[in-house]
């Protein structure tokens, strides 16, 4: 048979130098052909090709069914791999786990979607032990058999706020593990704005595996512009005192930057910055969640252009100099690996969040108004309960506007709770991480390119 259809779910992308990429979307698969081959395959009526008057030879139509680009008429290769790769969403557990110290903070940051999301006769509480044991033992129970390196994130506000309960998890997590009732590998992260750090606390955490991460938005005039104390004065002076500290005990953490009209334009200032100073070895750009213009300093689509183009740029200095940047990184993951990438976040179905006062629910954006929570106690069985159910299929594997998209398999459809407060619905697109996964995927497509045959 010499007549072949070609997949819904390819794309070409002109690389330059006569060249053009076919990619498939759902399965990852990539070639590179001269153009007028590419050019023939493109624009084939209907979507089919016939081989020999193509002139395609039997090595091209092997390349291209290998990698799910053509198949023989009558057949619909696409869409059984499309229903397989849906049915990865079927999960059968969580694997991570935040826990909510507190819901108060000591800080007022401009761009805080968590308090920013709080009523204004909001009630703020704390997290006691028996509801931290509670929680962790219903992980236990809710933990995915196949997932071998869960994650158990403290959170708030500000969980060194709530250094108690904050002390009692991290020695139980390390009990548990030495139980054999949580994996070995269980990452232990504590998310802090680090202002609270003190010796106290380093003397206590020392004697445990635990990750520190802290947030940090670039120089002083960038940090403190968004990153203020209560009656508006800065916080850098202190954090940056604190991480100073903690390199000198050499402790393992790390730094998370949102990026804000602050800091976009000196995105790879910051990176190099931090990495002169503390030698990291990571680093977490995070694009601002529900931002305002005031927060973006321009249009939502002029901010999603540039946070794509610095964050590209950023990549290419990681990759040089040896640091993982976790943005680009899980769509370079991905889209190496082959192996879509399902979820951006966790809370599609994956994870866990507990509130101070024991409610369990998806995602910790919607503290403030406790949608998509319910009582802890409530849970017999994660992988059977509605809204966990319900959460587990928001993925772009399953938004019928995503489906003819250049970037469905390394997507991961971004943030749910964005999408719903621009669009009404989690079921909705965020358009800046739409164009941010476009961009990323497009530029992967070059970058291989030109790291490949481009450089011959």
């Amino acid at each position: 048979m010499n007549s072949y259809r070609i997949s819904d779910f390819c794309h070409f992308v002109d690389v330059g130098n006569n060249t053009t990429a076919i990619y498939n979307a759902l399965t990852l698969g990539i070639l590179f052909l001269n153009n007028k081959t590419a050019d023939y395959i493109k624009l084939s009526e209907g979507g089919i090709i016939d081989a020999e008057m193509g002139n395609l030879p039997d090595d091209l139509i092997d390349e291209l069914s290998k990698r799910r680009m053509i198949f023989p008429l009558g057949e619909r290769y696409d869409l059984d791999d499309y229903k397989r790769i849906r049915g990865l969403l079927k999960g059968t557990g969580v694997a991570i786990l935040y826990l909510l110290l507190t819901d108060g903070c000591n800080l007022g940051c401009s761009y805080c979607y968590i308090e920013n999301g709080l009523p204004k006769d909001y009630a703020f509480s704390q997290m006691s032990e028996d509801t931290a044991e509670r929680a962790l033992q219903l992980f236990i129970r809710s933990i995915s058999p196949n997932v071998v390196e869960p994650k158990i994130v403290l959170y708030g506000g500000e969980p060194l706020l709530n250094m108690k309960t904050l002390f009692y998890v991290v020695k139980k997590v390390s009990e548990l593990k030495e139980s054999g009732m949580l994996p070995p590998k269980t990452d232990l992260i504590i998310n802090t704005n680090a202002t609270l750090v003190d010796d106290a606390f380093l003397d206590f955490v020392a004697k445990y595996q635990v990750q520190i991460s802290v947030s940090l938005d670039g120089t002083k005039e960038m940090h403190d512009l968004m990153r203020k104390q209560k009656d508006g004065r800065g916080t850098y002076d202190k954090v940056i005192a604190n991480c100073r500290l903690m390199a000198e005990r050499k402790f393992d953490f790390g730094f998370s930057v949102t990026i804000t009209r602050a800091n976009i334009h000196e995105l790879e200032q910051i990176l190099c910055q931090i990495h002169h100073e503390f030698d990291i070895k990571a680093i977490g750009f995070n694009i601002a969640l529900y931002p305002t213009e005031a927060i973006m300093g321009m249009s939502e689509m002029e901010y999603a252009q540039l946070t794509t183009e610095k964050l590209i740029s950023c990549f290419k200095i990681c990759r040089k100099i040896g640091i993982f940047e976790d943005r680009i990184m899980r769509k370079v993951t991905a889209f190496v690996q082959g192996y879509p990438y399902i979820y951006d976040c966790g809370a599609p179905g994956d994870q866990l969040v507990i509130t101070p006062d024991g409610m369990a629910g998806v995602c910790q954006a919607y503290i403030g108004s406790k949608e998509n929570f319910v009582p802890m106690d409530e849970i017999k069985d994660v992988t059977k309960h509605p809204l966990w159910s319900k959460w587990r299929f928001r993925s772009p594997l399953y938004q019928k506007q995503c489906v003819s998209c250049i970037s469905l398999g390394i997507c991961g459809g971004g943030c749910p709770y964005n999408a719903e407060m621009k669009t009404g619905s989690i079921w909705g697109i965020d358009k800046t991480f739409c164009l941010h996964s476009t961009e990323t995927v497009k530029f992967l497509i070059k970058d291989l390119y030109d790291q490949t045959q481009g450089a011959d």
